[in-house]
Order: structure tokens, then sequence, then C-alpha cells
């Protein structure tokens, strides 16, 4: 599996920009967070690019996090079994810690980006 953020942040840094290689490597830190939490709880996770589902309920870390940033902003959308859980709007380029521009309210998501946003609050002070 490949790991587009490690591309991002090599093509980034080869052009001089090291400042837009941390804010990916923010992102990158803070769509961990956010995965590792989903699936220690048990959820799965389809991937939005904006056309497509590029992947559906999946529950292998490698698999989500490899279909991400292939476009300016994905969907990702959490599941608890057959029911859905929650979405995740992810929007890259701006600050990093920043990457989660939005979110399902209530349910499992929302106490899921509790955590999260305390911890991407951390990396953007």
């Amino acid at each position: 599996m490949s790991n587009p953020f490690a591309s991002a942040i090599r093509s980034a840094e080869q052009r001089g920009a090291p400042k837009y290689a941390d804010v990916i490597r923010k992102e990158a830190m803070v769509i961990r967070k956010l995965l590792t939490i989903a699936l220690e709880r048990g959820l799965s996770v389809s991937v939005n690019d904006g056309e497509e589902w590029t992947v559906r309920r999946s529950r292998v870390f490698a698999d989500v996090f490899s279909a991400l940033r292939s476009t300016d902003e994905d969907r990702l959308r959490f599941w608890d079994g057959d029911r859905q859980a929650g979405d995740v709007r992810l929007v890259y380029g701006n600050d990093g810690w920043d990457v989660i521009a939005d979110y399902s309210v209530g349910g499992d998501v929302e106490e899921l980006m509790e955590e999260v946003s305390r911890y991407a609050e951390g990396l953007g002070a």
C-alpha cells in the first residue's frame, strides 16, 4: 500500500516548500489519530474522493489511509455494522491541524471528534 502523505511530503520538500511539507505532516497525524480511534471502536470506514467511493466499509487502516489525498478533499463515512455512524469531511492544504473541515453532529462521530479535535488543536498551538 502506498502512503499518499509521504509522497506529498517528499514532493513538497523537493520543490523547496518545507512549510507545506509540515502542513501535510500535521494532516497525516490528525487523520491517523481519527482512523486509529475509529477502528479501535469497531467502526468501519468508507472513502469518497468527490467522485466515487474508493473504499467501502473497510476495517483495515492501510487500505483507508492509502485511498486518501488523491483530490483536494475526501469524505469519510463511518459505519457501525450496517448502521451509518456519520461523516467527516477532510480538506487538504490549509494549516494541517484543521484538515477536518466538517463532521456529523450526534452519535458515534461526534464522540470520536471530541478526542480528535483536542489532539488537532494541540498541533495548531
